[in-house]
């Protein structure tokens, strides 16, 4: 389950590194993205330029889109808290201007 989360949200760090509530909206847009089902398609956050399902909203053809990497409700209500907190304002404030958690290039350092 981490390594799905993981390079989701660390793909909504980098591609929004200087704007907050880009940062914001891509990572709660991964939360969604994870929860989403052929039933309840929860895509509204999701970034048209790298989600299938919004290319086949904007195509027309939504309805061949099917979702297979939703993870299931329990486990979505299980993170919600994680994401929470990752989502405060004071945290992501870190990633602004490409700040990142790697041995070249420490938010701690």
């Amino acid at each position: 389950m981490i390594g799905l989360i993981t390079p989701h949200y660390g793909n909504a760090i980098r591609q929004n590194k200087t704007c907050l509530s880009d940062i914001r909206k891509a990572a709660w847009a991964v939360y969604f993205h994870l929860r989403s089902s052929d039933e309840e398609p929860s895509h509204s956050l999701c970034s048209n330029s790298w989600h299938k399902h919004q290319n086949q909203v904007l195509e027309g053809s939504v309805e061949t889109f099917r979702h297979n990497n939703k993870l299931p409700m329990v486990v979505m209500d299980a993170i919600k808290p994680v994401f929470n907190y990752l989502s405060q304002p004071k945290l992501q404030q870190k990633y602004l201007g490409d700040k990142t958690q790697n041995n070249n290039e420490s938010i701690n350092s």
